[in-house]
């Protein structure tokens, strides 16, 4: 084989390694913008989620202390 031969081979390798490597590279950043999406999505369902405890705490913190207010004014 001829060194042009064996250089035209090499660099076809190496396109080939090129090739493959921005085909990886591409399917990460979809990867990666899918992750980022997911991400959004659990951060406002966490967010909703803390929300109605929140709610929820509050009602009952609020019924306690009516219920001890009511109590308390009973037993004077």
């Amino acid at each position: 084989m001829s060194l042009f031969s064996q250089l035209v081979a090499g660099l076809a390798t190496i396109f080939r390694i090129l090739v493959a490597l921005q085909k990886n590279y591409s399917l990460a950043e979809r990867i990666n913008a899918a992750l980022d999406e997911l991400e959004k999505a659990t951060l406002k369902e966490m967010d909703e989620v803390q929300a109605s405890w929140n709610a929820c705490l509050k009602f009952d913190v609020d019924k306690c202390s009516r219920l001890h207010t009511v109590r308390t004014w009973s037993i004077h």
